[in-house]
C-alpha cells in the first residue's frame, strides 16, 4: 500500500523529465593516427595518448604553397567543436563532462552529428565555398592528409556521423580557388608534408634513406618518420638538415630506424616525440658539438613518449622540459634503454610505467623540484649520474636494480623513496653513499626479503644511534654501513 501511494503522490509528468546518464563515446584511430570528431550535444574528456586540435587559418603563399594553422584543444572538446584527433591506432574512450569550456570561435572546421539518411550520410553545402572531408573510401579513419578532397557549390558530400569537415569560403580564399581550380582531383594538405596533387611542399627539416651513407630522400621530419613507418620501407637512418618546431608534435607509428639529431632541435607545445605501434627506434646525435636537443614547454605534456610496445635506445642529444618528464615509458611492454644524454626538468626527468622498463648505462638525470626517477616498472641502473636538487633522488614502487651509478639527494632527503616492489643493491660497489626512507603510511613493512644489500653489509635506522636493523618499519629513514660483528 506505501509504495502504490507514494506512486500516486508523484507529480504527473515527473518521469518525462528523466534523462540517463550520457554514456561515454568510443572512438577508433587508425593506422594513419589521423581521425576528426564532432559532437553537437556533450563536452568531451580527451584521454592518454590523444590530442586534438582545430583549424584557425589556411593560406596561400606567394610561391603557391599552402600553410595550414592549427591551434591546440586543451583536455576538453567543447561540444559543438569539430576537431582533429591524433594518437596511435587503437580504440579510445571519451567520457562526457559538464564542464564548462569555452568554444574556439576561429574553428574553420565543421561537423555531422547524424546522417540524413542510413543509405545517403550527406551534407547539404552553400553556393560561394569549399568544402574539404575525407574521402568516403577511408571514413574508416585510416586516412592521411592528402585523402582530404574538395567540394564546391551546392552539391551536397558525404560525411559521416560525428565527423568533421572544413568549410571555407571562396571570398576570403581565391587564391586557394584558383589553385584548385586546374585540379581534377584537388586535394588540401597539411602543412607538415607535401602532397603531390596540390604540389605542396615546405622547408626541408630531415634527410632519410636506408643508411647513414644512403640518403636518398629530403622533407619533413613528419614524412621521415611516415615513411618508416610504411610496410616494407628499407628507412633506417633519419638525419635532422634543420630545427624542428611541431604545433601538435612528432608521431611515430611504426618503423625500426635510427634518429639522429644532428645538432639540431626538435620542440613542440604539446607532446614533442611520441613512439608506439611496436616502433624499434634509436637516437643518436652525430654533431660535433654535440648540441642535439628535444624539448617540449611543460603544462601536461611529455618531451619523449614511448608506448604501445615500443623499444628506444638514446645514445645522446639533450631533453629538457619546463615542468614535466622529459622521458615518460608507458604502455605495456614498452621499453628504454638509455647509454648517454642529459635530461632536465624541474619535475622528474623520467617516469616508468606499470608494465614497462627501463635500463640506463649512461647520461645526466637533473631535476630541479621532484624526484629524478619515479619507476612503477622495471628499472635497471648500470651507471649515469642522477641529481636532485631539492628532494628524493629515486621514487620506486616496482623492480628496482643499482649496479652502478652517482646519486646525489636534495638536503634532509634521501636518495630513494621506497612504495613497495623490489630493490636490489646487492652489486653496487657505493652501497654506503645509498640511504632508504620507507614510505609513511603504507601497508606493507619491507624487509631484507624484499631490499637486497651485499654480503657484510645492513641498514641502521637513523633515529636510533647506530642500531643496525633487518626490517625497515613504515616512516623510518635508513642508512647502509658495515655489518658488526657477531
Amino acid at each position: 500500500m506505501l509504495l502504490a501511494l507514494v506512486a500516486i503522490m508523484m507529480p504527473i509528468g515527473a518521469w518525462a523529465f528523466y534523462e540517463p546518464e550520457p554514456e561515454p563515446v568510443p572512438i577508433n584511430i587508425g593506422t594513419s593516427g589521423v581521425a576528426t570528431l564532432y559532437y553537437g550535444a556533450y563536452d568531451l574528456v580527451i584521454p592518454e595518448g590523444v590530442s586534438a586540435s582545430v583549424i584557425t587559418g589556411v593560406d596561400v603563399n606567394e610561391d603557391g604553397t599552402v600553410t595550414v594553422t592549427e591551434q591546440p584543444v586543451d583536455n576538453i572538446i567543447p561540444a559543438g567543436c569539430a576537431v582533429i584527433l591524433r594518437g596511435f591506432e587503437g580504440s579510445y574512450t571519451f567520457e562526457v563532462t559538464s564542464e564548462d569550456e569555452s568554444y574556439y570561435e576561429s574553428n574553420l572546421l565543421r561537423g555531422t552529428d547524424e546522417r540524413t539518411t542510413d543509405d545517403e550520410p550527406t551534407t547539404d553545402t552553400e553556393g560561394g565555398y569549399l568544402y574539404f572531408t575525407l574521402d568516403s573510401d577511408v571514413e574508416s579513419n585510416n586516412a592521411c592528409w592528402n585523402d582530404w578532397v574538395v567540394y564546391r557549390g551546392e552539391d551536397p558530400f558525404e560525411n559521416q556521423a560525428h565527423k568533421a569537415y572544413l568549410k571555407l569560403s571562396e571570398a576570403e580564399y581565391p587564391g586557394l580557388v584558383a589553385m584548385l581550380g586546374a585540379l581534377e582531383n584537388p586535394h588540401l594538405q597539411h602543412t607538415h608534408g607535401g602532397c603531390d596533387i596540390c604540389g605542396q611542399v615546405t622547408g626541408v627539416e630531415a634527410a632519410w634513406g636506408a643508411s647513414a651513407d644512403d640518403l636518398a630522400s629530403e622533407g619533413t621530419l613528419d614524412a621521415a618518420v611516415a615513411a618508416a613507418g610504411e610496410e616494407g620501407s628499407n628507412i633506417g637512418y633519419i638525419k635532422l638538415l634543420a630545427d624542428v618546431e611541431s604545433e601538435i608534435g612528432i608521431f611515430v607509428n611504426g618503423g625500426n630506424f635510427i634518429l639522429d639529431l644532428n645538432g639540431h632541435t626538435i620542440s613542440s607545445e604539446g607532446h614533442t616525440l611520441d613512439i608506439g605501434n611496436n616502433s624499434n627506434v634509436t637516437i643518436v646525435d652525430s654533431s660535433e658539438e654535440k648540441s642535439g636537443k628535444v624539448t617540449s614547454p611543460g603544462d601536461g605534456s611529455f618531451t619523449v613518449g614511448i608506448d604501445e610496445g615500443a623499444s628506444v635506445t638514446i645514445n645522446g642529444g639533450t631533453y629538457e622540459n619546463t615542468n614535466h618528464y622529459a622521458l615518460y615509458v608507458r604502455g605495456d611492454k614498452s621499453s628504454v634503454t638509455i647509454n648517454g644524454g642529459s635530461y632536465n626538468t624541474s619535475d622528474r626527468p623520467v617516469l616508468i610505467g606499470e608494465g614497462c622498463s627501463a635500463t640506463i648505462n649512461g647520461g645526466t638525470f637533473t631535476s630541479t623540484s621532484s624526484y629524478t626517477i619515479t619507476n612503477n616498472g622495471t628499472l635497471d641502473i648500470a651507471g649515469g649520474t642522477f641529481i636532485s636538487e631539492v628532494h628524493y633522488t629515486l621514487d620506486t614502487y616496482g623492480t628496482l636494480i643499482i649496479k652502478g651509478g652517482e646519486f646525489s639527494a636534495g638536503e634532509n632527503y634521501d636518495v630513494l623513496e621506497y612504495w613497495g616492489g623490489t630493490i636490489d643493491l646487492s652489486e653496487y660497489d657505493n652501497i654506503m653513499d645509498i640511504s632508504i626512507s620507507s614510505c609513511k603510511g603504507s601497508s606493507f613493512i619491507p624487509s631484507a626479503e624484499t631490499i637486497l644489500l651485499p654480503e657484510g653489509y645492513c641498514f641502521f635506522d637513523s633515529d636510533s644511534e647506530g642500531t643496525p636493523v633487518t626490517v625497515l618499519v613504515d616512516g623510518g629513514f635508513y642508512y647502509i654501513d658495515v655489518e658488526p660483528a657477531k
